[in-house]
């Protein structure tokens, strides 16, 4: 890749910043993906297409570059390394691509990085542009500055845009049009939890009379809240079912004897305790069961959305299968998922802010037709963006199959 005159003189003026500490590969078994994200968005984006990998038993490396903000709300695993960019330096960026060997990159929009991207087509690392947008030759300072994003443009193999107007931007700036395609954002989506069929088609028969309601992932200092909504709801409605799915399943005795103590009729589900017709609270006290629970029930409250700790749950999950949404006035980790949620018509999730509200929103979503409508909105949320996810998905197979094919060759 035969760099310019404009590439020369932007790094030239280039003055780079601090050096920084960037993490080394631990595994070298697996090849790496390179991906380059801006947001907590784009980045959630990646770990549930990393996700989707591990079900067809594709075995890679995600390394994950974020700016330092967005660094601090994420922790690396086995095989998902976050790191903040190298310094827009000849030796850095050489250094960093040297070093992780990527077979492939995205760049999923914000600022371009020059200096990066000549590197990476320098070292024939095929890059892919995503969430292209009117913005993607924004953020270079100076003549030589914007020049260079101008032209790094056109190192991009593929790029993915947000609306016509940007795709054709990147056809302009050199990118041919044939690997253009206007598909939109790049959405989260998600991992349908897994769950025992043949529990699911007995639990579905035992509480198919009984109207039926979910808190999940409740955390010990949200059960009064819980129980108080619930007692609520049964003054109008004796045959209510509440499944309570507590947080930590070690402590389920405690709280069965406690509820027990105030006078509920608690079933467990770690005991074998069948669903009776007099059972107003069932323990749903087993750990991997949750995907269970969200199919069951058409409405689910997402515990933790009242903690002071950001522990809240992820609505996705819930969203995914069918299951309305209700939360509380908390939600990190997941603020922007509820947000976007939110912005949808009908909203895709209910907050609310107290047991009286609480109790309010699910005798409202009791109705079928008022659940079946937030859970389509709420299903369209988590399926859009799903046809991009597999041509990305198809995209890192093709690039592990020619790294394969080139490893065996060496």
């Amino acid at each position: 890749m035969r760099r310019s005159l404009v590439y020369f003189l932007y790094m030239f003026l280039r003055r780079g910043g601090p050096v920084k500490s960037l993490p080394s590969p631990i595994d070298k078994s697996n090849p790496v993906v390179w991906v380059a994200g801006h947001d907590a968005v784009s980045v959630r984006a990646f770990l549930n297409l990393s996700a989707k990998l591990d079900q067809i038993e594709i075995s890679v490396t995600f390394l994950i570059t974020v700016p330092d903000d967005v660094l601090e709300h994420f922790t690396s695993s086995e095989r998902i390394v976050f790191s903040s960019f190298p310094r827009e330096k000849t030796k850095d960026v050489n250094a960093f691509l040297n070093l992780w060997k990527p077979i492939m990159g995205f760049w999923i929009g914000g600022p371009l990085r020059p200096g990066l991207l000549f590197a990476a087509a320098h070292q024939n690392v095929p890059m892919v542009l995503l969430n292209a947008d009117d913005t993607i030759t924004d953020g270079g300072k100076g003549y030589f500055g914007r020049r260079a994003i101008a032209q790094s443009v056109r190192l991009f193999r593929m790029a993915f845009a947000t609306t016509y107007v940007s795709g054709g931007i990147c056809v302009r700036l050199g990118i041919p049009e044939v690997s253009v395609h206007v598909t939109g954002d790049l959405a989260e989506g998600s991992v349908a939890l897994p769950c025992d069929n043949d529990e699911l088609d007995s639990l579905s028969g035992t509480i198919s009379a009984r109207e039926v309601w979910l808190a999940a992932q409740v955390p010990d200092d949200e059960v009064d809240l819980v129980l108080t909504a619930h007692a609520t709801l049964r003054d109008t409605n004796r045959r209510l079912l509440l499944i309570l799915h507590p947080q930590a399943t070690g402590n389920s005795e405690t709280i069965a004897i406690a509820l027990a103590a105030q006078g509920w009729k608690v079933a467990i589900r770690s005991k074998g305790d069948e669903i009776r017709s007099q059972t107003q609270i069932y323990l749903a006290d087993k750990p991997f069961e949750l995907g269970l629970w969200l199919r069951l029930a058409p409405i689910s409250f997402l515990g933790g959305t009242f903690s002071t700790e950001k522990i809240g749950s992820d609505p996705r999950q819930a969203a995914a299968l069918g299951s309305a949404v209700v939360h509380g006035p908390r939600t990190a980790p997941h603020r922007d998922s509820f947000d976007r949620m939110h912005a949808l018509t009908p909203p895709a999730a209910t907050q609310v802010v107290s047991p009286d509200n609480l109790a309010r929103a699910v005798a409202e979503l009791l109705s079928a037709d008022v659940a079946a409508a937030q859970a389509s909105s709420a299903w369209e949320f988590v399926s859009r963006g799903a046809e991009l996810t597999d041509q990305l998905i198809e995209l890192i197979l093709e690039a592990t199959e020619l790294a394969e094919a080139e490893h065996a060759g060496t």
